[in-house]
C-alpha cells in the first residue's frame, strides 16, 4: 500500500501525484505552506498552524479554494488515509503546500487557473535525527548583519 496525498480535490497515490512544471510555486516560488507533527497519531496545534498558513495566503492573496475548516478536514483525512501505515512508535510530519496555481501563458502576471494545494504527510526521521538531538550541532553566526 502507498501513501495518499491530497492534490487540489482529489487524493492520488504519492506516486501519481503531478504538478506542471508551469506551476508559479515552481516558476516563480509563488507559494505557502506550513508544517506539522503528529504525536501518537494526533496531529499537534493543527488549528493554530491552519490560522497561520491562511494568514501568510492572505497576506500573499492566494486563494486555495478551501475554506480553514475544510483544510483541516481535509488535512486529517490524509492523515487518517495513511495512519496504517505507520510503524509502531512512528509519527509522522504533516503538510499543507497551496501555490498561486498555473500560469496563463501569455496572461497577466497575476493570472491563474487556481490555486494547487496538496496535503501530504511522511513518516517523521526520528531515529536519522537523534544525533543531532542527543549532541547538536555547530552553527555559525556572522557578525555581518543585513
Amino acid at each position: 500500500m502507498e501513501r495518499q496525498v491530497y492534490l487540489s480535490g482529489h487524493f492520488v497515490a504519492e506516486s501519481e501525484a503531478l504538478i506542471s512544471f508551469r506551476d508559479r510555486g515552481f516558476t516563480l516560488g509563488d507559494a505557502v505552506f506550513d508544517a506539522e507533527r503528529t504525536f501518537n497519531g494526533q496531529i499537534f496545534r493543527l488549528e493554530a498552524h491552519i490560522d497561520r498558513l491562511y494568514h501568510s495566503l492572505s497576506k500573499t492573496q492566494i486563494d486555495p479554494g478551501l475554506s480553514r475548516s475544510e483544510m483541516i478536514d481535509v488535512t486529517l483525512e490524509t492523515v487518517e488515509r495513511n495512519r496504517a501505515l505507520l510503524h509502531p512508535g512512528e509519527d509522522y510530519w504533516v503538510m499543507q503546500r497551496v501555490t498561486r496555481g498555473l500560469n496563463v501563458v501569455g496572461g497577466d502576471l497575476w493570472q491563474s487557473k487556481g490555486a494547487t494545494v496538496i496535503i501530504e504527510c511522511t513518516p517523521l526521521p526520528l531515529a536519522a535525527r537523534a544525533p543531532l538531538m542527543r549532541d547538536g550541532l555547530d552553527i555559525f553566526v556572522p557578525s555581518l548583519r543585513f
